[in-house]
C-alpha cells in the first residue's frame, strides 16, 4: 500500500529554488493536492510525487518476494 502521508511530510520539506516557499501537501481521497506558488515548483513536486510512488512499489515488491 502506498503510504501517501508520507509521501506529504516528504514533499512539505521542499523549497521552491525561485521563491523560497513551502508547499502545502495534503491527502484528497486517493490523491495529494498541492498548494505552491509557482507552476515551475508543482511541477517539480509532481515529478517528485512520480518518484516517491515508484520507490515505494519498489520496495513493498521487494519485502513480497523476501519471503521465497
Amino acid at each position: 500500500m502506498i503510504d501517501l502521508k508520507q509521501i506529504c511530510r516528504t514533499l512539505e520539506t521542499k523549497r521552491c529554488r525561485t521563491h523560497n516557499e513551502k508547499t502545502t501537501a495534503t491527502v484528497s481521497g486517493k490523491s495529494i493536492k498541492l498548494s505552491c506558488c509557482c507552476d515551475k515548483f508543482q511541477k517539480e513536486l509532481e515529478n517528485q510525487i512520480d518518484n516517491e510512488v515508484a520507490k515505494q512499489v519498489d520496495k513493498g515488491i521487494d519485502d513480497a518476494f523476501k519471503g521465497f
